[in-house]
């Protein structure tokens, strides 16, 4: 390696003798790191813009300092309409100005949407040729992202605590909800800033989406998580045909609640003929005390207003007693 400088004002040129890589389009064009730093006693001076390499009689080499500049945080929008289904995943293509290509980026999911308890984006590690997002939809009704939408923002990726992790482990970079473990207490959300480490992490992320296996797996193997929550246990080919199953039908899957059935799909329990001469009945009304009495009152007019209580316009001769525990 030879470095072109000066020594007591004349033109020298250091040599040193180190293994070194050939990258092509280095950017930096080259890249001395601590091994080489060190023993060739090498000294960076940033004010005078001078490197002095102390193992080869003193000679300054001229370096160039260049400010990184200001810190990104470039908004990312929803390149056209788009109505997901529930219980699908979409990749679907955004737009943003254009990124910096001297540095690593990371996608911030930022997005007023609520794409329930397992759903949303991820937290990615992007570049500047970013994009186009992966979308799930965990709530049991479609959402329509409109065009321009903002969906969140690429800033300077500077992350101390991130480390590689298997493409199966993308949904725990989900940061639109918080995504908890079965095994994890109920009030501790995961760390959103893992990223998916492969070859192509990002590709490997959206296909997870794409094939509906968003899953989270326990050691063994026999447990997954799809991204609406539904768990499935059996082996690879069990799992995989409970995932088509339940792929196949995204609206039993929503969130429990009061079902509207017509009529003529109500459960009918038949009776024995004459059976209000046979019953015996109790309706005795529990007592209560007053406190007692708001809370029920207080709940059943939540239920009323919900749709899931009726007042009856006649007497009963089955009654079932109310009591506060």
């Amino acid at each position: 390696m030879y470095l072109h400088g000066s020594l007591s004002g004349e033109r020298a040129t250091a040599v040193i003798k180190r293994e070194v890589h050939l990258v092509d389009n280095l950017a930096a064009n080259l890249l001395i790191g601590v091994d080489i730093l060190a023993p060739e006693a090498i000294k960076i001076d940033m004010k005078n813009e001078l490197m002095t390499l102390g193992n080869c009689k003193g000679i300054t080499v001229p370096i160039r300092v260049t400010p990184r500049g200001g810190r990104t945080k470039v908004y990312v929008r929803a390149s056209k309409r788009t109505i997901i289904q529930p219980g699908e995943s979409q990749r679907i293509g955004v737009t943003a100005k254009a990124l910096p290509t001297d540095r690593d980026l990371l996608f911030e999911p930022d997005c007023p949407l609520s794409f329930g308890a397992n759903g949303g984006l991820a937290t990615l590690m992007v570049d500047s040729h970013f994009n186009a997002v992966s979308i799930c939809n965990a709530t049991p009704d479609p959402i329509t992202v409109q065009r321009s939408l903002t969906l969140g923002y690429v800033t300077d990726f500077d992350e101390e605590g991130a480390f590689p992790a298997e493409p199966s482990l993308a949904p725990l970079a989900l940061t639109n909800q918080r995504l908890l473990l079965h095994d994890s207490p109920q009030d501790q959300p995961l760390e959103p800033h893992l990223i998916a480490g492969s070859a192509n992490p990002i590709d490997s992320f959206n296909q997870a989406y794409l094939s509906e296996q968003f899953l989270i797996s326990t050691l063994d193997g026999l447990q997954s998580t799809l991204c609406n929550g539904i768990v499935v246990y059996g082996d690879s080919a069990t799992q995989q045909a409970l995932i088509e199953v339940c792929s196949s039908y995204p609206s039993i899957w929503g969130s429990p609640g009061f079902v509207h059935l017509p009529v003529e799909d109500y459960m009918r329990v038949p009776l024995i003929p004459n059976w209000e001469e046979k019953a015996k009945f109790s309706s005795r009304v529990y007592p209560l005390s007053q406190q007692a009495k708001d809370l029920v009152d207080e709940t059943f007019d939540k239920l009323h207003e919900q749709g899931k209580m009726v007042w009856s316009s006649k007497s009963s001769p089955i009654a079932s007693p109310i009591f506060v525990v």
